[in-house]
């Protein structure tokens, strides 16, 4: 089982292919599995890299550290492990402030990032207000992490999907996940003059945590970046709508492989 000793944990991952890394980063209702449409689909052209955050799948969180900072610490110690000096950085949800907060720290080691249905740590307004909307409305956003149709049309993908966040309870009961929340509502807005790093922001246009419009405020805010919205799908446009998404990132990856 490949372990990386990382900030007082074992932080799990795996490797499929060879290229230019790119690193799959779950969200809250994930693990490493959850990316089973990406990987074969990547791992042609690259170096895909999965990983399961502290707290979820088989990475436990024994010394209860939470938030966004160590999130973007753990995928940072992770890519010095694996001696992957920079790479493509893909996340869903919560896995964006990880890769956000990677990026801010050394945007050096990020060639481009995919931050899909979700804000990350962007420092607008509007995710602090988001944020704090989030913890007063309580009840598991897990229950609204796919869109409600995707049980009638394809009912096999939203029992896998069930079966996949299912695994991440699975762990002892001194462990527990980190939430970004607080850090999104404790850090002030700021503007960003620019930002160095290609972005692409995607969204389901049924997304019922982080919304389309919420959304295109926020990859508004953010110098240069582009958004596409995805009609028919829920918060997890990967898992809901592979097909359309591996296209997207792949077309992406490779304008900036040409610098477009």
């Amino acid at each position: 089982m490949p372990l990386a000793k990382i900030n007082g944990i074992d932080l799990y991952y795996e490797e499929h292919g060879q290229g230019a890394p790119v690193i799959f980063v779950h969200g809250g209702g994930g693990n490493h599995l959850s990316w089973w449409q990406q990987v074969p689909a990547f791992w042609k052209r690259y170096r895909v890299i999965t990983l399961d955050l502290r707290g979820f799948g088989v990475s436990h969180n024994m010394n209860n550290q939470s938030g966004a900072d160590i999130l973007a610490s753990d995928l940072l110690g992770l890519m010095d492990h694996l001696e992957v000096k920079k790479a493509y950085l893909v996340a869903q949800s919560l896995g964006g402030w990880a890769i956000w907060g990677a990026a801010e720290k050394a945007p050096e080691r990020v060639i481009a990032m995919v931050m899909a249905d979700t804000p990350g740590g962007v420092p607008v307004a509007a995710t602090a207000q988001w944020a704090k909307e989030t913890r007063e409305r309580g009840g598991s956003v897990l229950d609204r992490a796919i869109a409600p149709r995707l049980a009638i049309e394809r009912p096999d993908l939203a029992f896998l999907y069930r079966q996949i966040q299912g695994l991440n309870d699975r762990r002892p009961i001194d462990t527990k996940a980190p939430s970004p929340l607080a850090d999104a509502h404790a850090k002030p807005p700021r503007t960003l003059t620019t930002w160095p790093i290609p972005t692409l922001f995607i969204v389901g246009e049924e997304d019922a945590i982080t919304t389309a419009p919420f959304i295109e405020i926020v990859a508004k805010a953010v110098p240069g970046a582009r958004l596409i919205k995805f009609a028919g799908a829920g918060h997890s446009v990967y898992f809901e709508k592979a097909t359309e998404f591996n296209k997207i990132v792949l077309d992406f990856f490779s304008q900036v492989e040409r610098g477009a």
